[in-house]
């Protein structure tokens, strides 16, 4: 319902409110002034009491409306509001600094939208009993190889191999690079800091590079003259779901350097009909509860050469030699991948087809609700590309005057949880010892994108609640 629906001029008459609510079978509507400043507020148990007192149909609002209303403001915590509910009022005004009306808060604000919600409807249940029945719940068992061999199938990925985590299968796809002290690994500004601290960790020298405004990944013309003869990584980050350009990139930088493509954020966006890490050398992936599919925790790691495979398998499972248990060849790690995660990822991965379909009616339902009013979608039209919007990110050119971190908690409030994009690596003190030059697209795109509630399961009627709390806190709605 548009925000003009429930406001209604102070010099207008008894009769008026009366055909409005009528009209729209409303139980509440806010008397206004000419600039929208609330000055009154009028219920239907109002209105019968000042009828019953004798009050006309041509008598001015101002001798009939509630002076004494409940209103909130949108600097309100959302506890606060929520407990205003709790007396039983059905419609709160939400007012500005300047006692202006910016919405109402009626009964869907009980229904929180989070950023993103994972939809269990296939068999995690019956796989995770399972496992308890049998007693198989630690690393050993039948569902963490099924789960490896689905997601391979999916993703045309070989042999991919399962890990504790997503930073975990980043950890050991470094330490497979066999990286020297004065060696030099190049990492994007704007990504989740999993990336940097692995390469940190390798006791390399970490440069970081800007990224590109459109795809919010790294920029490859940037990327380029940051590469000196000491250059031996690059990790990639397909942000928010969009997969870079490998063969690309490859065509453009030494043979030597390996490339480690984080697709954390990408499972089911593919290039040219390959999924992303087809081309790179090391591919990890991650199954946190937020992202397309999840395991709790958990990763994957894709190995383009054999070797390096059984290299990998052999370091993830504490450097055991996999014929001599007990016996150790190596320094490795624990970042093996329990039964359990692997029950859930395979129930998951069960119904992918049918998760990145909802996803891609979600990012479209946004398109044509927000792109009419000037919002835009970040490499919206990219040739060749499927991007599975793990996020939807968009932009409209007063997002950044009214500030990101305003409008995040302002939708909180109002029950919907969006974000920024990530902050600018370069920005926090931990990592400025990596910092080289400026980055501006990062710090332009942290301070002027939102990530919008992207799970699934969403409905038509969430995406609309949504887009219209949004139009309404940037002043955007036609009247």
């Amino acid at each position: 319902m548009k925000l003009s629906t429930l406001l209604i001029n102070q010099n207008l008459t008894v009769r008026d409110v009366m055909v409005r609510m009528n009209d729209f079978c409303l139980d509440t509507v806010f008397v206004v002034d000419c600039e929208n400043t609330l000055v009154g507020v009028i219920t239907d148990g109002d209105l019968r009491r000042k009828l019953l007192k004798g009050h006309g149909l041509d008598d001015a609002l101002s001798e009939v409306m509630n002076k004494n209303y409940t209103a909130a403001s949108i600097n309100d915590e959302r506890s606060d509001v929520l407990s205003l509910r709790k007396d039983g009022i059905k419609s709160i005004p939400l007012l500005d600094e300047f006692q202006k009306v910016l919405g109402c808060i009626g009964q869907e604000v009980d229904e929180y939208i989070p950023i993103y919600n994972t939809s269990f409807e296939g068999n995690e249940l019956l796989y995770l009993t399972d496992c308890i029945k049998k007693s198989w719940v630690s690393s050993a068992g039948e569902y963490v190889k099924k789960f490896e061999q689905k997601f391979s199938e999916f993703t045309g990925l070989n042999d991919c191999i399962s890990t504790s985590s997503g930073s975990t299968a980043l950890e050991l796809a470094i330490s497979l690079c066999n990286l020297k002290k004065n060696d030099e690994i190049i990492a994007p500004d704007l990504t989740f800091a999993s990336p940097i601290n692995s390469a940190i960790r390798s006791n390399s020298i970490v440069k970081l590079v800007d990224v590109d405004r459109d795809t919010m990944c790294i920029n490859t013309n940037l990327l380029l003259d940051k590469i000196t003869n000491k250059t031996k990584v690059i990790i990639v980050v397909n942000l928010y779901g969009y997969p870079v350009d490998i063969l690309q990139l490859r065509k453009n930088i030494p043979s030597h350097i390996k490339i480690i493509e984080d697709c954390a954020e990408s499972l089911g966006s593919f290039r040219n009909n390959k999924h992303s890490g087809y081309y790179s050398d090391f591919a990890t992936f991650s199954f946190y509860g937020n992202k397309t599919i999840t395991t709790g925790e958990g990763g994957m790691l894709f190995c383009s050469n054999d070797l390096k495979k059984g290299e990998a398998k052999i370091l993830r499972d504490h450097g055991m030699n996999p014929k001599k248990r007990y016996w150790h060849d190596q320094v490795g790690f624990n970042f093996r991948m329990t039964n359990l995660q692997g029950a859930l990822g395979l129930a998951q991965m069960e119904n992918i087809e049918k998760v990145l379909r909802r996803k891609k009616r979600v990012f479209q339902k946004y398109k044509d609700l927000m792109i009419p009013f000037g919002f835009s979608f970040n490499a919206d039209e990219a040739l060749d590309v499927e991007n599975s919007r793990w996020l939807v990110t968009t932009t409209h050119e007063k997002i950044e005057n009214y500030g990101v971190e305003k409008l995040e908690y302002q939708l909180k409030l109002l029950g919907i949880d969006i974000r920024k994009v990530f902050y600018p690596l370069s920005s926090m003190p931990i990592y400025k010892s990596y910092k080289k030059g400026i980055y501006p697209n990062s710090s332009y795109l942290n301070k002027s994108y939102i990530c919008l509630p992207s799970s699934p399961n969403l409905t038509s009627e969430n995406i609309e609640i949504i887009v219209d709390k949004i139009l309404m806190l940037l002043g955007l709605h036609n009247g």
